[in-house]
């Protein structure tokens, strides 16, 4: 049985123990460390989930460059591939409504999340394949994907917003996260209790701003949201 000091008076006391046996005083438990942990790990899981597209891309890469005894794949149809490519922007343009829909009522899933950063992905070789073509059909595709790619990274931060305020709740903490700006590039996180210490924590254990930096925030304010004299804003620049 773990043992520990009585505040009052100095007995040693079970750390289980709700008041001293000895003077009666009430024992007070901490709690917020494991709430931290907690929220460590999730946040854990869905950094790890963020990167998993980029993942799979690194081994395809590394798998294609290896040597093959099996014949080179034949290139593919030009009217097939642009094809292909129409109509994953069609599903991309799909997924913005359905994940906007989908944000005024629920949390955002880190399947949405991952599914924003490999279409991020894709729209970007899109644009970068036929932004600058020739030829009208492709100049149009690369177009569509030029207008869509800042829809989509906007639309990323607000999923992760929302993906990072259901992993605060779980964790037991009563916390609103959002992304705000005219693009969505201020990850604002607002606790009652917010304090510099609580923010080293966010900053220096569970590092927030390595899983924001990369989707385009340009800053985290942490705020304890009262509007009045009582209230506080930190404000870290990525």
């Amino acid at each position: 049985m773990a043992m520990t000091k009585c505040k009052e008076c100095g007995v040693q006391i079970s750390t289980t123990a709700e008041s001293c046996p000895h003077c009666g005083a009430k024992q007070k438990k901490k709690s917020s460390g494991c709430a931290l942990i907690f929220l460590a790990i999730l946040l854990t899981i869905l950094f790890v989930a963020m990167c998993a597209p980029s993942a799979d891309r690194s081994r395809s890469s590394t798998s294609a460059t290896a040597p093959q005894s099996a014949a080179p794949p034949q290139p593919k149809d030009p009217a097939v591939e642009l094809a292909e490519q129409e109509q994953a922007l069609e599903q991309i343009e799909e997924r913005l409504k359905t994940n906007a829909d989908r944000l005024k009522r629920y949390y955002a899933s880190p399947d949405q999340l991952r599914q924003a950063t490999t279409d991020i992905v894709r729209l970007a070789l899109i644009k970068a394949s036929y932004g600058d073509s020739a030829e009208q059909e492709k100049k149009q595709l690369g177009q569509k994907a030029s207008r869509l790619l800042p829809q989509v990274e906007q639309q990323s931060r607000e999923l992760y917003a929302s993906s990072l305020s259901e992993i605060f709740i779980k964790s037991g903490m009563d916390v609103e996260v959002s992304a705000t700006g005219r693009e969505k590039k201020r990850l604002r996180i607002s606790y009652a209790l917010m304090s510099q210490p609580l923010i080293y924590k966010f900053q220096n254990e569970i590092k927030i701003q390595s899983q924001a930096a990369p989707l385009g925030f340009t800053q985290i304010v942490y705020t304890n949201g009262f509007e009045s004299s009582m209230g506080k804003t930190w404000t870290v620049e990525l």
